[in-house]
């Protein structure tokens, strides 16, 4: 081994094994750091700083050394140099500071759970370093930054934090602003429906976070909102796919907290809410949130949202493949546990319609429905 060494080592300047001696997915680059572990460990530390863009997990033996020297300053600049690399994937969050936003709401960053662990001993030392420097906003903002890794899904934690953090007032801002547009993300992911991923403000679980902050003055403002937002969904003649969806959502968290077994409605459950396609990390949290700022009666005026515009919903006819109208006939059993009056104004409507669709009647009453 030590001869592969001294010959890797005499002909590491050359094009041909400097092209492979300095890529990290080379298996002769493991080799290389392997035999330098084991006779010059020295030299391993100057092969990992120099190939830290290319993998970023490299620099960590370099600060973790140079910490050890008590060389802050030259700490700091590896330890930009590995959060560069680190970032460098997501494009828009190169000039990323701990400052500026939490860095496990970076898309990208921390999708695998498998280096979990280095990404924390990243901060720490980042932390590390810039205690050594003073720079006690720094630290403070490193701290939260640490929990939310850890509790990002737990409101109840992020909010102490951000409220015992002693950092500038626009620090908070960013972070907690960071957090919450990390939530909302994560939650119209999860269960918006029919490819429909962006999200505007204007709804119940961006104003349930803005009011979780301060809920003695602004549970008022968000029963207010919620309730006008309800009434607009109810008004509207042609209501958006972000209304149906904001509204799955609310039903599924009122259900939850109020115990609703949903024995009276069950194809309405299984049909219109899917409660499997509304899990989201924070559930209990958004929904232990939801039941002290809501308004008492909520349920009632979400329940005969429903009952009152669920026809709007259902699939038509005429968007079936190939004569399958079992989706159709779904929702037309959730609509008669709902709405017998209504149900039976679309049974009226669709025998003049689509008489001639002999399979959606065969699936109607293949349910019970006729």
């Amino acid at each position: 081994m030590e001869k592969i060494y001294q010959g890797l080592t005499a002909h590491r300047g050359t094009l041909f094994w400097k092209t492979y001696l300095e890529n990290t997915r080379s298996h002769w680059y493991e080799l290389y750091l392997y035999c330098l572990e084991k006779y010059a460990p020295e030299r391993r530390l100057e092969t990992l700083r120099a190939t830290i863009s290319q993998q970023w997990q490299n620099g960590l033996p370099v600060i973790e050394d140079l910490l050890a020297k008590e060389a802050y300053q030259e700490s700091l600049s590896v330890v930009e140099e590995t959060l560069a690399s680190l970032l460098q994937s997501t494009r828009r969050e190169r000039d990323w500071s701990p400052e500026s936003s939490l860095i496990v709401t970076v898309p990208g960053v921390f999708s695998h759970g498998d280096r979990l662990e280095s990404k924390q001993t990243l901060l720490r030392y980042y932390q590390q370093v810039a205690t050594a420097l003073s720079q006690s906003e720094r630290v403070e903002a490193l701290q939260l930054q640490l929990i939310a890794i850890e509790n990002s899904f737990n409101w109840s934690v992020m909010l102490e934090a951000f409220k015992n953090a002693q950092v500038s007032e626009t620090t908070r801002r960013n972070l907690f602003q960071s957090w919450r547009d990390h939530i909302i993300r994560i939650t119209v992911g999860r269960f918006w429906q029919w490819g429909e991923r962006k999200a505007d403000s204007s709804w119940w679980l961006p104003w349930l976070l803005e009011s979780i902050a301060d809920p003695e003055k602004e549970t008022e403002r968000f029963q207010g909102r919620i309730r006008q937002w309800l009434k607009d969904c109810q008004e509207k003649k042609e209501p958006s796919r972000q209304d149906f969806s904001a509204l799955r959502l609310l039903t599924h968290d009122l259900a939850e907290i109020r115990g609703e077994n949903w024995h009276r409605y069950p194809n309405f459950q299984a049909v219109v809410l899917v409660p499997s396609n509304l899990k989201t990390p924070d559930a209990p949290s958004r929904q232990s949130f939801l039941q002290q700022l809501a308004p008492n009666d909520l349920w009632n005026g979400v329940m005969a949202y429903w009952q009152n515009h669920l026809d709007r919903w259902i699939p038509q006819p005429e968007t079936a493949r190939k004569s399958d109208y079992t989706e159709q006939a779904k929702w037309v059993a959730a609509l008669c546990e709902l709405s017998p009056t209504a149900y039976q104004n679309l049974l009226t409507q669709w025998r003049v319609q689509h008489k001639q669709r002999r399979n959606l009647w065969k699936a109607l009453e293949k349910l019970g429905l006729s």
